[in-house]
């Protein structure tokens, strides 16, 4: 049922999905306590852009974290039901959550975060793949930076053609001082160095900033840039992500870049973080 996907094409293909009796755990209650050297994977997508789920879950199968540490994988499907080859898995580390009515990106990702119980969040968008060891050189970034909560690491674009494009303009390997990727966002026309798909963080910074910005996209590059106004980030120097660009990706839909939309989001965004900066 899981065929090769085109970022396959790049190296050797992932493990084969096996099939096996339903055992996915349902969401867990409220009072579910946060558990150390757990890293809570979280999954945001919607009912008609899955299509490339099973290849991010046989990244997530690749990862080889340190002793002592594991990951549970949590799915929210926004707008529909979960494709049933998830249940399937027979994987009791996989917990799957749905809302018949779209939330859209925002409300579904603070969803999962009121779910999870990682130390860590771990993002990953569901047409994306993770690196082989990205998680353990997350793990390894942020032990090593004392009072450092978040990391980032480099990206590539995985094109229609299955070519892959690579960002030049990224900053050098290690801490991320406070408030210099958003100098660096307000000076470069609102775009980032760092990649929020990629984005390590410690469970209780993001809760103390609210979650994901409530605004209709770019509520990842919303909490990126807080975060960065708030805390210290380290940023890892070696590619972590494989990011699809493709028909159903929400960034490219012509509504993300409507000039009223992006410009009011953009002021949210600012604003806020200049506040951030302030209090701090």
């Amino acid at each position: 049922m899981v065929g090769r996907d085109a970022a396959d094409r790049d190296g050797a293909p992932g493990p084969t999905v096996q099939m096996r009796e339903p055992m996915v755990q349902q969401p867990r209650g409220p009072t579910t306590q946060v558990q150390p050297c757990l890293v809570s994977i979280i999954t945001a997508v919607a009912v008609d852009a899955s299509d490339h789920l099973p290849a991010s879950y046989r990244s997530i199968l690749q990862q080889r974290l340190p002793a002592g540490w594991g990951w549970e994988w949590l799915v929210h499907v926004d707008g529909g039901d979960p494709p049933p080859w998830i249940a399937l898995t027979g994987d009791g580390r996989i917990r799957v959550s749905a809302n018949e009515r779209n939330f859209g990106p925002a409300l579904t990702r603070n969803l999962l975060l009121a779910r999870s119980t990682g130390t860590y969040l771990k993002v990953l968008d569901g047409d994306d793949q993770l690196m082989p060891g990205a998680i353990a050189r997350d793990i390894q970034a942020v032990e090593s930076f004392p009072g450092a909560t978040w990391v980032t690491s480099r990206a590539r674009d995985l094109l229609d053609d299955g070519s892959f494009a690579h960002f030049a303009n990224a900053p050098a390997a290690g801490l991320l001082e406070r408030g210099t990727v958003f100098e660096y966002w307000k000076s470069h026309d609102r775009r980032l160095p760092v990649h929020p798909a990629t984005l390590f963080v410690h469970r209780a910074a993001v809760l103390a900033l609210g979650g994901w910005a409530g605004i209709p996209t770019s509520e990842d590059t919303g909490l990126l840039l807080a975060l960065n106004c708030q805390e210290r980030g380290v940023f890892v120097d070696e590619v972590g992500l494989t990011y699809r660009k493709w028909s159903k990706q929400l960034t490219g839909q012509d509504h993300h870049s409507a000039d009223e939309d992006s410009q009011l989001r953009s002021s949210f965004i600012q604003q806020r973080c200049e506040l951030l900066l302030r209090l701090a």
